[in-house]
């Protein structure tokens, strides 16, 4: 085994920052989150049963009145929109400070989904979305034929 020696990495302006800001817990979203067109949106899980299909969204620091879930065009949207301002006033000083929080997601709505009865409940941070499926004669599941 021999020790090979490294080169030095250059540090660039930006890096710094970013490294910074990418790597400091303070600076990060409050969610569990995925890196989309350089904003940060929550991580859902999809879940299907027999009956329905199940979505589970984490956005904890929302309120129910945060959020809009809408279908148009095959197309379930979710987005949530969040702001807080707070301000001190002193003799000496004012203090102001405001915050903003806000995603969308998009996703495709299977054929057999029953778009009139979705349901969405938010509870303790977390979003649920369930959307139950169509038991009309006009739906045909998917089937594979076999080739003999």
């Amino acid at each position: 085994m021999s020790i090979v020696k490294a080169a030095p990495r250059e540090a660039s302006f930006p890096a710094i920052f970013s490294d910074f800001f990418n790597n400091d817990p303070f600076f990060r979203t409050p969610w569990p989150s995925l890196e989309t067109n350089g904003s940060a949106v929550p991580a859902v899980n999809i879940r299907e049963n027999d009956r329905e299909y199940k979505l589970e969204l984490a956005a904890p620091g929302f309120r129910k009145e945060d959020f809009k879930v809408e279908v148009e065009d095959e197309m379930l949207k979710i987005s949530a929109e969040h702001s807080e301002r707070d301000e001190q006033k002193n003799e000496q000083f004012t203090r102001r400070e405001y915050s903003m929080e806000s995603f969308e997601r998009s996703f495709s709505l299977p054929s057999n989904a029953g778009k009139e009865n979705i349901h969405a409940q938010y509870n303790q941070g977390m979003l649920r979305i369930q959307i139950p499926k169509r038991t009309d004669s006009s739906y045909r599941p998917k089937k594979e034929i076999m080739i003999s």
